[in-house]
Order: structure tokens, then sequence, then C-alpha cells
């Protein structure tokens, strides 16, 4: 058996309150990027991730190896993954072609608890056991020789990742990124690879967060420790599995270490609708650290009633319907300005079937594949916030520079605007101009305004995960809950306050510029959704809710 080769691996670290410089390996987190974020190196990523879960031996705690296995097999399937499509091999240095790989959802593929070889089983001290990095990938190595016969590991395909847990008292040194937290640092996990006998092996490892054993990462329980460890280096090894030939900058920062924060309720440590908290990471189009796109109901106006994924099918081509709102996740949507409308369940895609646009077409379910038959432009949307008035240009005032208000809505088409993918995602209104942040200023406070639309990336607003408008990293926001009508908007720091959750209500539009449509406004559970002219009726309306 060949001796593997390690190369030089990410850490996932907490960030203190002082900034403190990099290098290349991170000893603390850096402060939050102001930059694009990292870009695209020309290497792969891991399409379809399939999570491996290592516990080394079988005294790793008993709650990892209860709910771990889980956690991946949900996870991955989640719309966790879902908007790392951002990250797509598009485009390489350069602006050339790229290497045109997709990133989907993942699964797992089982649990494994490995009695490790006497050369890798580390040195046993007075404090616990000491095992060195290289003996980690090389027992992965052995493991995978043996194979699952034999009580070893399953060995890698390209979409492997091998997440690798110790139990208490086991003491990681030299790992390129350092030593584990319980040495006395702030290390509490890192992914690596390394190759055996041909064999590429991604690996992460996460250490153990059990009280007295000296670890304090996030800070939060154990077992939310190890989940929001573990979601760091899933999300940075799918992006960057063979270390800085992925999404990473010069200095080796990954979309983990963008300037994310993790420390209990903190806006970036994060809950799932699965119910697992997370880490949001770096997205370079959002440029804030995310989780997730938008997600919610899609409630049509006539009789409130929800566009339905029936019985949870993931068959393509399920024609969706029209049912009781009943808050399942056949019924979550995820929505953008810029891409598909993704089912939480299965991760599938709201499809106009063979680009067929003759009135009365079926809208299915259906595999996303970036077609433009799958692309969806909320439009004439009113903008709905906390004590539900609407976003509103002043007067239909569409002089640049004219600031936007908080007012009752009324239904002008000075409250109507239309999320499109222009130039990363604009929100245009009357007269075609866009929503604009003066100078690109994103001090807190500052009032959005009304302007020629210009390309510019303070014209960028997107939909942000829970019912969050985002901007240059920060949100769109009421300012002090104050519903007083000609209340100015603003942009502030995201806080998941309510000031910040906006609803849409409009019109959903796709190609060939016509309506998702409630057939004849019929309101029997069941009615299929279907594709028709757009006629401003009601049965064209639809409320998105996050």
């Amino acid at each position: 058996m060949t001796s593997p080769t390690t190369n030089i691996g990410n850490n996932y670290q907490r960030r203190f309150a002082a900034a403190v410089s990099i290098a290349i390996i991170a000893l603390f987190w850096s402060s939050r990027a102001t930059a694009a974020g990292p870009p695209y190196n020309g290497g792969r990523v891991l399409s379809n991730v399939q999570v491996v879960v290592v516990f080394w031996t079988n005294a790793v705690n008993a709650t990892v190896r209860a709910n771990i296995g889980p956690f991946f097999s949900r996870v991955t399937n989640s719309q966790y993954m879902d908007w790392l499509s951002e990250y797509d091999t598009t485009s390489s240095p350069g602006g050339t072609s790229g290497t045109n790989q997709a990133i989907g959802r993942g699964s797992l593929v089982g649990t494994y608890t490995i009695t490790p070889t006497a050369a890798n089983s580390g040195t046993i001290t007075a404090s616990g056991v000491s095992l060195q990095d290289a003996q980690i990938s090389a027992e992965l190595a052995a493991q995978i020789s043996l194979g699952t016969a034999n009580g070893g590991l399953p060995g890698p395909n390209a979409n492997t990742l091998y997440m690798v847990y110790f139990p208490p008292n086991y003491f990681i040194f030299n790992s390129p990124a350092g030593n584990s937290c319980n040495t006395g640092t702030n290390l509490c996990g890192y992914h690596n690879n390394s190759n055996s006998s041909g064999q590429d092996i991604v690996y992460a490892s996460i250490f153990d967060f059990t009280p007295g054993n000296r670890c304090t990462c996030a800070q939060g329980s154990q077992y939310v420790d190890t989940t929001t460890v573990s979601s760091h280096e899933l999300m940075e090894a799918t992006t960057d599995p063979d270390l800085f030939t992925g999404w990473s900058t010069g200095g080796g920062t990954e979309i983990g270490e963008q300037g994310c924060v993790v420390a209990p309720g903190n806006a970036d440590e994060r809950t799932l609708p699965t119910g697992d908290v997370v880490q949001a990471v770096w997205s370079n189009r959002y440029q804030a650290c995310v989780a997730g796109w938008a997600s919610g109901s899609i409630v049509g106006a006539v009789a409130g009633k929800c566009i339905d994924d029936p019985g949870f099918s993931t068959t393509d081509g399920t024609n969706l319907e029209y049912y009781d709102c009943n808050g399942g996740a056949n019924q979550q949507w995820q929505v953008t300005n810029y891409s598909a409308i993704i089912g939480s369940n299965g991760g599938k895609c709201m499809d106009l079937p063979g680009f067929n646009t003759t009135n009365g077409t079926d809208i299915q379910y259906y595999t996303c594949n970036a077609g433009t038959n799958q692309l969806w432009t909320p439009t004439n949307m009113e903008i709905r916030g906390y004590g539900n008035k609407c976003i509103d240009l002043p007067g239909g005032n569409t002089t640049n520079g004219t600031g936007l208000e908080y007012y009752d809505c009324n239904g002008g088409s000075n409250q109507q605007w239309t999320f499109t993918r222009s130039q990363g995602g604009e929100i245009r209104g009357p007269g075609n101009k866009c929503w604009d942040l003066p100078g690109g200023n994103t001090t807190n406070g500052t009032q959005i305004q009304y302007y020629d639309c210009n390309g510019g990336s303070n014209q960028v607003f997107l939909l942000g995960s829970g019912g969050t408008i985002r901007s240059n990293g920060k949100c769109v926001d009421l300012p002090g809950f104050n519903t007083t009508n000609k209340t100015q908007v603003q942009i502030y720091d995201c806080n998941q306050g309510g000031n910040q959750k906006w609803s849409l209500d409009g019109q959903i539009i796709g190609y060939g510029n016509k309506c998702v449509d409630l057939p004849g406004s019929q309101t029997a559970n069941k009615t299929q959704i279907q594709y028709y002219d757009c006629n401003g009726g009601s049965n064209q309306r639809w409320w998105f809710q996050p």
C-alpha cells in the first residue's frame, strides 16, 4: 500500500471579538469580509456529496453516534445544499468557459465504527491519546483497503466525503491547520485530502465537544457545537475538496471562513426547517452569510390555498395542484429573483413542460436543469412588511433620487415591483427604474432610493432567507418597527427582526411571458395549476409568505 501524501487543509475556528490578521492558515476568524468573496480557481467540486460518517472507535460520544448520521441524511437532502448552485463552475479565472460542474443535493452513505490499526492508534499519555493528522489519513486509507466486508470503510468516488469523529481526550497534532482545540488552540475541525494508491480521499476531522474536553468552539450545547462545525466542513469540502483549487482565495479562505460568525444566538447560526442547527456560510451572490434561499408557501389570492406537490411526489412530470395550506414540505418553495422556484420536498423545480406556452399547459415538478422553462420572475409584486403595509414610491415620482417609503397598501402601480435576474438581481418599478443605494452607501440608516438602472452592485437586491431582502450584505429594514405612513425604508445590519421580514403578493411570470394561473378560479382541492396569458385576474395573483 502506498503511503498517503497529505495536502494542506482548512480549519474551522471561532471568530473572537478582536480582529486578528491571518496568513495562509487562519488561527482566528477574520472580520466580516467586504470583498466579493472566494473566487473559483479551476478545480473540482463535489457535485452530489456522499457522506461516509466514521467513528474513531466506539468511544465517540453516544449522542453524536446516535444522531449525526440522520443529521447528514436530512441536511444533504435539504435546501441547505440547494443554494450552493451559485458555486456551479460555469466560469474559470480570466473569464474562460469553466469546468461545467454543478452542485446539487447529496446523501448519507452510512455510519461506520473503526478500530484503528496499531500503527495509527496514537500515543497514550497521562492526558489521553495523542494522534497525528498523518495517522488519520493513513488509517482511512487502511480501512478503505480493508473494505466493508471485513469491517472497514467503503471506497471513495468523485463525491465521497469521510466525516471523522473522535472520542474525548484525543489530541490531534500537526494538522497543517494546527493542533486540536483541546490542546489550547481554537481549531475545532478541519478538512483535508490525501492520495493513496491512486485514490483521492477527502475527509474532515471533527473533535469532541463534551464538557471537560476543553474545546470551546461555537459554545452552544455539545451536540449543537458538533452539527455547527460539521456543517461548516461539509460546505467547504463540497466547494473546495482539493484545497485551494476550488472556491478559495489566494490566502486559503473558503466560504466558511469569509467572516460568518458562530456563537449562541448569533444570526449566522441557523436552524433549518429540518430542525437541524448549521452554520450559515458565505454567498458571493448575496455578499452575506446564508443557509438557504427565501423559503415559504405560495398562496393563491382566490380562497387562500397553496401550490402543492401532490403526495410528496418527486417523480418528474408530477402536475402541481391547488390545495388547503397545511405547512407540509410539499408546499414549501424556495424563491429567488434570479433562478428557479425549488420545492423543499426533493429539491426539484417548478417546470413548464417542453417549453409549451399553449394556454392551459399544466405546470409540473421536474428535476432542476437550469432551462429557461424553469425560470420564473416575481412580477407586479406588492412588498408587504411589518404591520401589513407596502413599500411605496411616493406619488409615483420617478425622479432620480426619490426615497422609498412605507405606506398603506392601495394596489397602485407605485407599489408594484418586479424582481429581475438582470445584473445579478434588481427590483424594478414604474418607469422601469431600480431600487438603489445612493452612491453605494451601506451605512446603517441609509434610505433606499429610486434611480435609473445602471448595473451597479448598489442596485442588486435579492430575496434572502427568513423573508429578508438583501443588498451588499445588509437587509431592507423598516426603522424601529415604525408603521406610520411615509416612514423611510432603509438598509441596515441584518438582525432577523420582524421589521426586516417581507412577503410578496403578485404575479409569477415564466418562459414566453405568460402567468402561473388557477384555472377558472376553481378552489377545489387538487385543481391543477396551469400556464396562461396574463390577464390581471385574482386567479393569477400569488402571495409568497416566507
